[in-house]
């Protein structure tokens, strides 16, 4: 027979209450900015693999984008642009008569915990500003 164990957490619904207060004093503008310097750390490191080619569009197409869709919860992401490189998908997994050359994906797994730990970091001092300026 399995135990039984209760929990009590007192308080949980000022904390949330503290969280929302905490995020109405971030601007939109500054969040935006966090994420699309934490992005840049990958889309630097996926142009630098990129194989280079005759026309050099595969490095030009890395690129940080925004991602507007909801106003209040700005977020950004490496991609690449497929109207610049549209055969990017074709070097990064390969075909049937071309061995894969991955270059996008080994940037996110080499840098990917670089680009949280800014993320995270950069939040962190922003709510450490937000605490002061209370």
């Amino acid at each position: 027979m399995a135990n039984k164990v209760n929990i009590k957490i007192d308080g949980l619904k000022e904390l949330e209450k503290d969280f929302k207060r905490l995020t109405k004093c971030f601007k939109p503008e500054e969040i935006k900015k966090v994420a699309v310097d934490s992005a840049e750390i990958i889309r630097a490191d996926a142009a630098r693999r990129a194989p280079l080619g005759p026309t050099s569009n595969l490095k030009r197409s890395n690129i940080v984008k925004t991602l507007d869709r909801v106003k209040k919860r700005p977020s950004a992401i490496a991609a690449v642009d497929r109207k610049v490189a549209p055969h990017a998908h074709l070097l990064e997994f390969g075909t049937a008569k071309m061995p894969a050359k991955p270059f996008f994906r080994p940037a996110v797994e080499s840098q990917g915990d670089k680009a949280a730990s800014k993320f995270r970091d950069s939040l962190e001092k922003l709510v450490k500003e937000a605490v002061k300026s209370k």
